[in-house]
């Protein structure tokens, strides 16, 4: 690679957990001075005491949006490639060498995203993946309609050009965040030979159902209304739903044609049990939006 300085942003809500984090971080077969690594944290003081003392952590006073926490630490980063890791990942050695290979190789790529997996591999542990982080889960390299940002490399110039993260959002903000790269130009590219360990605790059917449901009340149907012609045909027909009240009517076919599009596009012969449980999470996915769509009503 070259001598562009990397600057790693660690959001982190559970500075508690940060540690196994960072020293991953540390491990990569890259010298330190090509990259710097920053913990935004709202608490300091429950960060590990034998963090590295070149560590930067930077105070963002109390818990906002993942996406400000971000952006709050690309304002304090001196690297001309920004890396996005969570405080729950761990990173393999390669990640930071890799995902600047890419950028330098690939000038209109703004941002590189990879392939993102639970720590323990347990049947409850692979359903959470493929119906949580869907957008992690691919195995073919390329060009992307979006990319994740629990790992997650991008140019500064094309961070700037969109201006960051939306700080208000309180999920979605990665999708929100890459249609907004390729509304300007640039493109997501997605990295499957890279492969980062998520430490998510969402192994149970319980917990997969209540995330999903969480995050599409939290999600509700903000970036499909901000990005309409960006987003596909039968996402558009679900908005046109919620305009005209009929939402819920379409909850329950939406959800099955999206684990056909999952079933038709992965064709994963291993993953076949998990197909009822990522239905489910898609059901309980929409009824969240659903709840959002009462709250704004």
């Amino acid at each position: 690679m070259g001598n562009e300085i990397i600057s790693v942003i660690i959001p982190s809500g559970r500075p508690e957990r940060v540690a196994v984090t960072v020293h991953s971080l540390l491990a990569q077969n890259l010298q330190r001075q090509m990259y710097e690594i920053i913990v935004v944290t709202p608490d300091c003081d429950a960060l590990p005491k034998d963090l590295p003392a070149e560590v930067r952590v930077i105070s963002s006073g109390r818990l906002f949006p993942p996406g400000r926490m971000r952006n709050i630490g690309a304002r304090e980063a001196r690297g001309g490639y920004l890396c996005f890791l969570d405080d729950d990942c761990q990173a393999p050695e390669n990640l930071l060498e890799h995902m600047a290979y890419i950028l330098e190789r690939r000038e209109h790529v703004g941002a590189v995203g990879c392939r993102v997996v639970a720590s323990d591999a347990t049947f409850w542990n692979r359903c959470a993946d493929q119906a949580l982080f869907t957008s992690y889960q691919a195995r073919k390299a390329g060009v992307t309609a979006g990319l994740g940002s629990a790992a997650l490399a991008v140019r500064r110039e094309a961070f700037a050009a969109v201006g960051g993260f939306d700080k208000e959002l309180m999920a979605s903000e990665d999708w929100d965040f890459s249609l907004k790269l390729r509304e300007r130009g640039w493109q997501c590219w997605f990295a499957p030979e890279i492969e980062v360990r998520h430490d998510h605790r969402r192994g149970s059917f319980r917990k997969i159902l209540h995330a999903a449901w969480q995050y599409g009340r939290t999600s509700g149907l903000a970036v499909q209304l901000r990005h309409g012609d960006a987003i596909s045909w039968v996402a558009r027909l679900m908005v046109a739903a919620a305009r005209k009240r009929i939402y819920w009517l379409l909850m329950l076919p939406y959800s099955g044609f999206l684990t056909l599009v999952w079933l038709f596009e992965t064709r994963p012969v291993k993953m076949l049990p998990c197909l009822p449980v990522l239905f489910l999470a898609r059901l309980s996915y929409q009824c969240g939006v659903f709840k959002s769509l009462l709250e704004e009503n």
